[in-house]
């Protein structure tokens, strides 16, 4: 598994706690139960992700690193040569 794959399971069960909390806070008619019903699933969600955070960074990635810059050619081209 990869990083990404950790980012895309929490954003979906976010997204699934918030309709979670909508329904609950719809049914009773509370903001009380909605509020600790997204709050108790984002602690869940958060117990569930964060431990296995090194088991989703088997395969970091890795970012480019910076090349030293070189003459570009193209630049010397308005330049005339008088041989």
């Amino acid at each position: 598994m990869n990083p990404s794959l950790a980012e895309q399971i929490l954003q979906y069960a976010l997204v699934a706690a918030a309709v979670l909390a909508m329904a609950s806070g719809l049914l009773t008619a509370s903001l009380k139960t909605m509020v600790l019903v997204y709050g108790g699933s984002v602690f869940v969600v958060l117990l569930v992700l964060i431990p296995d955070w090194a088991f989703f960074c088997r395969h970091p990635r890795h970012w480019v690193l910076p090349t030293p810059n070189s003459p570009d050619p193209s630049q010397d081209s308005h330049k005339i040569r008088r041989d």
